[in-house]
């Protein structure tokens, strides 16, 4: 065996020069080499990378975390010592979306405008200025399109096309009793016949864009899941005792009742006298509790809804209650994997309609919340409205802010939006990134000869 001291790196690195798994490989060592690491340097030269976010490793093992270090690192015979960012490089994935939201044109029966958006999501490090990847929601074009007229006029609670473009839904709620549930299929971009399907009276059904699902309380105990991609989006899975066995004893949906669904979980306030908790089940995992408030009772009446969103970021889920123009928010944190609920919580009320983060129509019957920590509404101006809640206010008493505001449209809107991802998105190339600059130098000792 022979030992020769080495300067295995002595290099200045930029984005182009990781890979795309965000790696830069430092050395390889042969089937007859190991290398004994003894200083290594690795230092950010630009505000975009900083030395916290730099980790070295030995295979799978982290060896150095930001700036200098000093030691004895073995690499063994075929090993590698890499050099990357932790957070991984990422300038983001671009993803497309659609934003349905009933409108009734002039008075005459009601169609939907279907907003194209793109998002910029998992973004960890600032794309270049001037860059044509949009940091946030932007409109791509607004269509005023759809089937001639939805039933019941401005009844209609929320309007829905199916990823796959081959049926659309719409729900219609009088504010208390009477529910009703419209699908026809769509072929070629032509909408069929509207077939309807009554889910009993005070059923309003929670539709989660995401899972392509909606989800009815149908009495105390039962639950009744719908597939609407299903062959005939008319049948259910039944959960016959979902809510069984809940302290307080849950209730059946009766006066003004309100439903939300965001990670496929169902939320329900069944019933205006049941002002003080929501009820929560997951059919996936079977789990079922309530959440009540801290203080404040949950809003519930006749020109109102109730939308929930989850941050997986804070790992907070955030809830909105609604009367007329008036609001309240509260959220709530949980330790589960992904956002998975089980047992009971206890939402903080952090905000009200008075100086709030947003506004809404009066008589909008429908709202809802994203996966990824979003609210969509109809907002003054005829206009759909983004929205993205916090925990923390931003020093003004305002516990959340707009990322996103539709284009000004002249028809009136019949309820809220829905926001759907239509895409699985594209990687935003590297060379997208802000300059990102690594000075990496590594020395050691090269033993070669190993058998």
């Amino acid at each position: 065996m022979a030992e020769v001291l080495k300067e295995f790196a002595n290099v200045a690195l930029t984005a182009t020069n990781f890979n795309s798994s965000g790696e830069y490989t430092v050395l390889t060592n042969n089937s007859t080499t190991q290398a004994v690491i003894k200083d290594i340097n690795a230092t950010s030269t630009t505000a975009n990378s900083v030395d916290s976010n730099i980790i070295l490793t030995n295979g799978i093992t982290t060896i150095a975390t930001g700036g200098p270090s000093t030691g004895f690192e073995l690499i063994p015979q075929s090993g590698t010592l890499k050099v990357e960012f932790n957070p991984t490089l990422s300038a983001g994935i671009l993803r497309d979306h659609a934003l349905f939201h009933p409108m009734n044109p002039s008075g005459a029966g009601c169609g939907y405008l279907q907003h194209s958006l793109t998002k910029l999501e998992s973004q960890n490090y600032p794309v270049i200025d001037g860059s044509t990847y949009a940091p946030a929601f932007t409109n791509v074009a607004t269509e005023n399109t759809g089937p001639p007229d939805f039933n019941h006029g401005t009844n209609v609670a929320w309007f829905f096309i199916n990823k796959a473009e081959t049926r659309a839904f719409h729900f219609i709620y009088d504010g208390n009793s009477t529910t009703q549930v419209y699908w026809c299929t769509i072929s070629s971009g032509t909408f069929g016949s509207w077939t309807t399907f009554s889910l009993g009276s005070y059923q309003y059904p929670a539709i989660d864009p995401e899972t392509e699902k909606f989800y009815v309380q149908y009495g105390t105990n039962v639950v009744r899941a719908y597939d609407l991609n299903a062959s005939n989006p008319v049948t259910y899975t039944e959960f016959s005792s979902a809510f069984t066995g809940m302290s307080p004893t849950p209730s059946a949906p009766s006066t003004y009742a309100h439903t939300a669904s965001v990670n496929g979980i169902f939320f329900t306030l069944p019933r205006s006298s049941y002002d003080n908790r929501v009820q929560y089940f997951d059919p996936a995992t079977g789990n079922r509790g309530v959440i009540t408030r801290d203080t404040s009772n949950y809003y519930i009446s006749s020109n109102g809804f109730m939308a929930v969103c989850y941050n997986p970021t804070e790992k907070n889920y955030y809830i909105i209650t609604k009367q007329n123009e008036y609001y309240k928010m509260y959220f709530f944190n949980v330790d589960g994997v992904n956002g998975a609920l089980s047992g009971d919580y206890t939402s903080t009320y952090i905000e009200s309609h008075s100086g709030g983060h947003t506004t809404f129509i009066g008589n909008n019957r429908f709202g809802h919340g994203t996966s990824d920590g979003h609210f969509v509404f109809s907002m003054n101006g005829n206009r759909a409205r983004i929205t993205k809640p916090y925990a923390v206010n931003d020093g003004t008493g305002v516990y959340g802010t707009v990322v996103h505001t539709a284009t000004t449209v002249s028809d009136y809107p019949v309820s809220g939006p829905i926001l759907s991802k239509r895409s699985t998105g594209t990687a935003i190339p590297l060379t997208q990134l802000k300059p990102i600059g690594l000075k990496v130098k590594v020395s050691g000792v090269e033993i070669t000869g190993v058998s």
